[in-house]
């Protein structure tokens, strides 16, 4: 299955805890179509190694695979901009990478504008909640499979 996670969802961290299988966009270079490699990736390598694929949840990235009728679960936040960027803010602190630098000023910019469209959307959606992460997002897997 391939799941489209928001910054901040638990993605690589989950993907550490159960073998999953953590496919960061940053590796990506942002040119016009980047998305079409980066799914075509994330499917490659699910079908190879039959794990779960997180991906980022990027506008771009969703609505292409919403046009290729691929099947995914969108990871998205359920809480506050400000508590959500606490929790990025958090994340920075323990990890000072650009990426997760990156994290805090698109979700100062977006957060709103981003939760209005994935409330939007019609697929598949479970909400995060600011717990402690791990656990939240295994409750919801495991829900999603029994």
């Amino acid at each position: 299955m391939l799941y489209c996670g928001y910054s901040g969802v638990g993605k690589s961290t989950y993907c550490k805890k159960v073998d999953g299988i953590d496919l960061d966009s940053s590796v990506f270079k942002k040119e016009p179509n980047w998305e079409v490699g980066y799914i075509a990736e994330a499917c490659k390598r699910h079908a190879l190694d039959g794990k779960d694929v997180f991906i980022s949840a990027h506008r771009e990235v969703i609505e292409m695979l919403l046009k290729l009728e691929i099947d995914f679960v969108l990871l998205m936040p359920d809480g506050s901009k400000e508590e959500w960027l606490s929790r990025l803010s958090f994340r920075y602190f323990q990890n000072r990478t650009d990426g997760n630098k990156r994290a805090i000023l698109d979700c100062s910019v977006n957060f709103d504008k981003d939760m209005a469209y994935y409330n939007s959307l019609t697929c598949k959606k479970v909400k995060i909640k600011l717990k402690p992460i791990q656990t939240d997002l295994e409750e919801k897997l495991l829900y999603l499979y029994r």
